[in-house]
């Protein structure tokens, strides 16, 4: 079902996951509006969308007593999903981050120091990133970041939301979002032609920055190839040293 009883009506549940983290003291004109049609009362947040856990009396995993999974927009947090991808046990060599973030957090490069601030707590290797305003990281189209020196930071390729004249010299959704235009978080009503707009810069940029892209791969997997090499022919060397065994 496209939408869940809540106080005795409906709510959509992609407005339930997207807004529960928001108080109406937060929230835009349009979650305001929403807010009072549902009669949820003055900073009263909006509570999170409930799912059927799918591991609900399985054998094993850690929610299995769990009825239902409660989930909420964590964009509060990083605003990009970094950490399921940095667990080790993932073994992630690269990770292509789209940023459609608002602005003044994407000019702001709030992602990238929350990630870094993430990795810092909890000790994960990440590659360094210089993250100084007069980089304009938002201004450009695709960014790479990488440790030559340590396999195990993945190499972070960035490609945010940013205007280019070669796909249009009047569109810039970053200047669409202060000016309070269509490309604002809370505005949940598109055209088509919005639509095709926004999505057609992402693909603009994407195409664009795809030698790049393919560079990065090509150089990651020439040097995964070197260093296993390396660590194949030393493993040789051990046993052709070692002494036979009587």
């Amino acid at each position: 079902d496209a939408e869940e009883a809540h106080e005795g009506g409906k709510r959509p549940l992609a407005v339930s996951v997207l807004k529960s983290l928001y108080s109406e003291s937060r929230a835009g004109p349009s979650v305001n509006r929403l807010l009072k049609t549902t009669g949820l009362k003055e900073l009263h947040a909006l509570p999170p969308a409930e799912f059927y856990n799918y591991t609900y009396r399985a054998d094993v995993g850690p929610l299995t007593t769990v009825k239902e999974l409660r989930l909420c927009d964590a964009g509060i947090g990083i605003n990009l999903p970094f950490p399921p991808l940095l667990r080790p046990a993932r073994g992630v060599d690269i990770i292509v981050a789209c940023n459609h973030s608002k602005w003044p957090n994407i000019s702001e490069n709030y992602a990238l120091k929350a990630l870094q601030e993430y990795a810092a707590r909890k000790e994960i290797d990440i590659p360094p990133m210089l993250l100084d305003p007069s980089e304009r990281l938002d201004q450009k189209i695709v960014s790479v970041f990488m440790d030559e020196d340590n396999d195990a930071a993945p190499v972070i390729i960035y490609l945010p939301m940013a205007a280019n004249p070669r796909y249009s010299e009047e569109f810039d959704p970053q200047m669409n979002i202060r000016k309070g235009g269509y490309c604002n978080t809370f505005n949940f009503d598109y055209t088509p032609e919005q639509v095709h707009e926004l999505s057609g810069l992402t693909q603009h940029n994407m195409v664009e920055s795809s030698e790049v892209i393919r560079d990065v791969i090509r150089s990651v997997w020439a040097r995964k190839r070197r260093r296993r090499a390396a660590r194949e022919k030393a493993k040789a060397s051990d046993g052709g040293d070692a002494s036979p065994s009587s």
